[in-house]
């Protein structure tokens, strides 16, 4: 079966579908409007089934084509197409059940989890932080009736946008592949669900093997929790050997909270300040640079897979679906540990044996976490009840807290800690002492411990830092990138300025001076850690969203124009240039009169009856904001290669903020 990345381009007055054979230099563009009308050859490729792939086709592109060009009307006129766009556009659901789809879709949006709130990202996103040499906007509104030459420049833009969604499917071929084994494995078609979907989906048919109930007769099933009572989500091993910890024990055993409630503390103990949520804990870090010696250990403990672990140590399961459900995940958890990765030890690292086992491995994980845990907070899945969510944070935060007690009790410094992991620094000879007090704690609270060495921490704070791991003799073996210090990110963040963190790393690693990095980078300079993507590296992205909208604005003497930008675009700061200035709607939702701003301002100066003479509608004003206040800007939306006007000190200011630890 033949794959082509395709898109849709839907106008009033013009309707164009494109595909592109992967991997092939071949087009093929369907046009309907007052110039050609296609729809005969497009009705008949896509009777041949080619297997389509696309960004966000299964909620847009292939519905379209669904209801307007695969169905039983042979001739629709564009602007019939594009009525039957809004109303695709309009409604709350509007892909076509697997069952009914007719041609077969891949679509990375949904692969990716970008229909997620969190992870929402448009394509022109993608084209940014692929470092893509073209980013376009669409060059005219859908409701715009084009002329040849505006058809033929939507033809081009289009073209640029499956360029682009075949980049990201090139960078999508691992998580393809693992969806073609689980399915396999599955004997279900999960090619077009998320991580957390395919992990939900294996949890659900675990359960019902084991409790031999139907999905329907569960499906609706949720527990609800009003409030929860601390003392309740406080397993009965917590103990602790200070005053201090026990006060604070007792005191929250007396606590409750309602569902939709905070719960939070605050704790001063082993030198560092400790936030205890119900969500987990973590210590507030000051930053500053740590370095191991010859004579010390610098370590983190981390608790091995800790959500899951809690939940199989606690026996936790949501009411509605009883311990059947705990079960099946201690099923996955022992499957995964004992049996799946085990065997990946013995076969060829890149294999196809090994690359099927590691999809099992790896979707059991997904199934323990994001599908079984995560989902029990969720009221859209049938495992909702909140309880379990409550217990296993209080159990993992409770249990790393006596963790930390012990560890500071034996003479550990602690540097800090964060959900399942606490960082220590100690005398390599209390290193058997330390030994000893880790397998007791395990023990005690049935987790696993897993140990990281590093030779340095550089912090930030707890969620920002560059990690210097080592093996136990003191081998290096990597560096971690944590929050700003991150230098490759995933697709959905933020790619800007990738210049800093590569600076600010190549300062504290090869003790290099920002000055020196900013100005070899274009000359091509090798980092022994990261990629050097050139004048990408000092690029930056906006991209806005709702009605806002950019604007250039270009001053010459006294005259000043501004110039309306698209949605996302592409820029570096320079010595010359333009301002690039962000439009937002007014505060004000609607119009008001005078009188009544005058009341808005004045409470209990007027009376309710007292009007203004002349009271008129003032209309409310735009605001506006310069993205890069103080500097200028050159757009980079079209790279070209030329002697880049770079403001080196725009990037040493923004480098400094990451190096300077005082």
């Amino acid at each position: 079966m033949k794959k082509y990345i395709y898109d849709l381009e839907t106008f009033k007055s013009f309707f164009l579908a494109t595909f592109k054979l992967v991997g092939k230099d071949k087009w093929l563009e369907f046009e309907i409007s007052d110039r050609r009308n296609d729809i005969k050859q497009l009705r008949e490729f896509l009777n041949t089934k080619p297997k389509c792939i696309g960004f966000n086709n299964i909620s847009f592109d292939y519905p379209v084509l669904h209801n307007t060009i695969l169905s039983n009307n042979n001739n629709w006129t564009a602007e019939e197409i594009f009525e039957e766009v809004q109303s695709i556009i309009s409604s709350d659901y509007s892909a076509i059940w697997n069952k009914d789809t007719k041609v077969p879709q891949l679509d990375l949006y949904k692969i990716w989890h970008y229909d997620n709130m969190a992870r929402q990202t448009s394509l022109k996103w993608l084209e940014f932080a692929m470092r893509m040499e073209s980013i376009e906007d669409l060059p005219y509104e859908p409701e715009t009736v084009l002329n040849d030459d505006q058809k033929d420049e939507v033809i081009s833009y289009c073209r640029n946008d499956i360029l682009a969604t075949e980049m990201f499917y090139n960078k999508s071929l691992d998580n393809i592949q693992f969806r073609v084994n689980m399915t396999k494995e599955l004997g279900y078609n999960v090619m077009n669900y998320s991580d957390v979907k395919i992990g939900e989906y294996i949890n659900r048919k675990t359960y019902e093997k084991i409790s031999k109930r139907n999905y329907y007769d569960f499906k609706k099933l949720r527990t609800y929790r009003k409030s929860f009572n601390v003392n309740d989500l406080i397993p009965d091993y917590i103990t602790f050997k200070s005053d201090y910890l026990n006060n604070f024990l007792n005191e929250i055993r007396q606590c409750s909270f309602k569902s939709d409630e905070d719960f939070e503390r605050h704790l001063t103990f082993a030198g560092i300040e400790i936030k205890f949520a119900k969500g987990g804990l973590h210590s507030v870090d000051t930053p500053r640079d740590i370095k191991c010696d010859d004579d010390h250990i610098l370590q983190e403990k981390d608790v091995g897979s800790m959500y899951p672990a809690s939940i199989i140590n606690g026996k936790y399961y949501p009411r509605h679906l009883g311990k059947e459900w705990y079960m099946g995940i201690k099923q996955l958890f022992d499957e995964r540990s004992f049996k799946l990765k085990p065997q990946l030890k013995k076969l060829k690292k890149g294999s196809s044996e090994y690359k099927y086992i590691n999809s099992k491995q790896e979707a059991f994980k997904l199934a323990m976490n994001g599908g079984g845990y995560g989902k029990t907070g969720s009221l859209y899945s049938w495992q909702y009840d909140p309880m379990v969510i409550m217990k296993t944070t209080f159990k993992g935060q409770l249990s790393l807290l006596m963790l930390i007690e012990q560890l500071y009790m034996a003479g550990c410094k602690i540097i800090s800690a964060n959900t399942d992991g606490v960082v220590v620094y100690y005398n390599k000879a209390k290193k058997l002492e330390i030994d000893e007090l880790h397998k007791q704690w395990e023990k005690d609270t049935q987790y696993i411990l897993e140990d990281t060495n590093y030779s340095r921490i550089v912090f930030r704070d707890v969620n920002n830092y560059i990690a210097f791991i080592i093996d136990e003799d003191g081998n290096h073996l990597k560096y971690k990138f944590k929050g700003v210090y991150e230098i490759d990110r995933d697709y959905h963040k933020n790619h800007s300025k990738r210049i800093v963190a590569l600076s600010a790393a190549n300062y504290f690693i090869n003790n290099i001076e920002p000055q020196i990095s900013l100005k070899q980078h274009l000359n091509g300079y090798e980092y022994s850690f990261a990629e050097n993507y050139g004048i990408y590296d000092f690029c930056i992205g906006s991209k806005m969203k709702g009605n806002n909208r950019l604007y250039r604005r270009v001053t010459h003497l006294a005259n000043q124009v501004d110039y309306k930008l698209g949605k996302t675009n592409r820029y570096y700061v320079s010595k010359e240039g333009d301002q690039l200035i962000k439009i937002l709607p007014p505060l004000e939702k609607n119009y008001l009169t005078k009188t009544d701003k005058f009341k808005e301002k004045n409470p209990n100066q007027m009376d309710i009856f007292d009007i203004i003479e002349d009271d008129v509608l003032v209309e409310p004003k735009n605001r506006e904001t310069n993205i890069e206040a103080g500097w200028k800007c050159t757009l980079f939306n079209k790279y070209v290669d030329e002697e880049y006007d770079l403001s080196y000190n725009y990037y040493i200011q923004e480098i400094n903020k990451l190096i300077d630890l005082e």
